[in-house]
């Protein structure tokens, strides 16, 4: 006699359960307010849908052949639509400081080959046409005349309705998130044309490209982050002093880019680069040029060249190198050349490189954010990926933790600090936190992983896709008193604020706006 087969018993708390652990690692990846959560929201939902499906297919009434051959044949089509999805796309780019690669079309050109076809020029040009209108000021270095993202005595009229920024002009770029120095009339950054490091020279007031210099790069295409240079160039006394992406230190002379000297520091130092190239920009102090090492920790930390020669004056202690730029920081009555390097932050005499001090900061992933003078004695270290920010005393000569928070977390941004307060980026959010207490005191603008600077009582915002804004900074409350579309796409460029001509750029586009500024 024939049975019919006894029907399958369906154990639903197992698809509940999965679907209440996806959504609690959501929710609880949302409040700690890291950068997993991007990867919680994109991955988490899928992963989820994939168990339930097994779920589903092996508790089907089929016979045991019939279920092993539904879900291997799934699982083979996984697998098939990733190679698909493997030769359709390439994933050399990502979202945004989401760390999120963003696929884009195999055949599809890439930024850096368009941009080889930009204008160059033959022979520097002399600058021509009206004087600047309005307030012109040096911008020589990253993060402007302090090295702090600070331009004082100048501030943006709020109103950006009643004046709003005049764009001056608009020219393609090519690939990279380095920002722009200013001395006089020459604005300079640098840029990957084709398979090119690039350093160009515009005219400030015209944007005209004044003139260039080349050096070849080869091929460097980290996973993520992007292609191109990534510092800022440094200006003084008529030359300018750049930190290639590869470790090239280049001096030039400003009025005609013609190379005065250059050290591949890298490569003299047989040290490994950083997983996504030198970022660092070179600092100035008296006669000598200043950088960093690799990322190993098998070389110097720091090296220090003669400006005007090339000639190396000193390399400090082993250390491995990371994404920020030293300062020269008034601590304990003297002059220090503060680093935050891969695995702590170290104090040094700027004459000598000797190390003065050391504080541990470990952690794997990496540092990108300046120390920023936090009143006397005192320095703020910021930073992602869960390894917290904190507040030092140096008073007594050596680093005394005062107070760490996670409620700031910046990730390619440096906060600004205006009144004992800090302003700045807490994972992709504009934060305010109380210097004296490390609390934070508000969070909103949702503004992507972008950059921001002080100028008055205002902080102006480069938005992660390309949006200006003006914010007050005030520790009240959130406001947001202006903002205007600018750039497109990903943008992680710091503005340059030259008095009252701002430039921003990206990996395609720069712009310069005239400013009418506040009383």
């Amino acid at each position: 006699m024939m049975h019919a087969p006894a029907t399958r018993k369906k154990t639903w708390w197992i698809p509940a359960a999965i679907v209440g652990a996806a959504l609690g690692l959501m929710l609880w990846a949302h409040l700690e307010e890291t950068f997993i959560r991007f990867y919680a929201y994109a991955f988490l939902p899928v992963l989820a849908t994939i168990l339930v499906a097994i779920w589903w297919v092996t508790t089907l009434d089929l016979p045991g052949a019939n279920r092993r051959s539904l879900l291997f044949g799934g699982l083979a089509g996984l697998f098939g639509l990733g190679l698909l999805l493997g030769f359709l796309f390439r994933w050399d780019d990502t979202w945004g400081g989401t760390s999120l690669i963003k696929p884009t079309w195999r055949w599809s050109p890439r930024k850096e080959d368009a941009a080889a076809a930009l204008p160059r020029t033959s022979a520097p040009k002399k600058m021509a046409g009206a004087p600047p209108e309005g307030l012109l000021r040096d911008w020589p270095h990253y993060l402007g005349p302090g090295s702090d993202g600070t331009m004082r005595g100048v501030a943006p009229a709020p109103d950006w309705k009643a004046h709003p920024p005049r764009e001056l002009w608009r020219q393609p770029v090519g690939v990279g998130w380095a920002s722009f120095a200013v001395s006089g009339r020459h604005a300079v950054t640098l840029e990957q044309r084709g398979q090119e490091e690039w350093i160009t020279c515009r005219d400030l007031v015209s944007g005209d490209l004044i003139w260039s210099h080349r050096d070849p790069l080869g091929e460097f295409a980290p996973a993520m982050g992007g292609r191109g240079p990534r510092s800022t160039p440094a200006i003084r006394d008529g030359l300018v002093f750049t930190q290639g992406v590869l470790g090239r230190l280049n001096c030039l002379r400003l009025d005609s880019g013609k190379r005065v000297w250059t050290r591949e520091v890298l490569a003299e130092l047989d040290a490994a680069n950083l997983e996504w190239g030198k970022s660092n920009s070179p600092v100035l102090w008296k006669n000598l040029v200043i950088t960093t090492g690799g990322m190993t920790g098998t070389s110097p930390l720091l090296i220090a060249c003669e400006a005007r020669t090339g000639k190396m004056v000193w390399k400090s202690a082993n250390g491995a190198a990371s994404y920020s730029t030293p300062a020269l920081l008034p601590l304990g009555g003297r002059e220090v050349l503060v680093y935050v390097g891969q695995s702590g932050v170290t104090g040094h005499d700027p004459a000598t490189g000797a190390t003065l001090w050391k504080w541990d900061w470990p952690g794997a992933f990496p540092k990108v954010a300046q120390p920023q003078l936090a009143g006397k004695d005192r320095l703020l270290l910021t930073a992602s990926y869960g390894v917290g920010s904190h507040l030092l005393d140096l008073s007594s000569g050596t680093p005394v933790p005062v107070w760490k928070t996670t409620r700031m977390k910046t990730k390619f941004s440096t906060a600004v600090i205006k009144d004992q307060h800090a302003y700045g980026f807490d994972e992709g959010v504009l934060a305010c936190i109380d210097l004296a207490s490390g609390k934070r005191l508000w969070k909103g603008g949702d503004y992507g992983f972008g950059q921001n600077l002080l100028a008055g009582d205002l902080l102006l915002i480069q938005a992660e896709q390309g949006d200006l804004a003006l914010v007050d900074a005030r520790p009240g409350a959130f406001r947001e008193l202006a903002r205007i579309e600018a750039l497109q796409g990903v943008t992680w460029n710091i503005p340059t604020l030259a008095g009252s001509y701002l430039l921003v750029r990206n990996d395609t586009e720069a712009i310069c706006y005239q400013l009418t500024l506040a009383p």
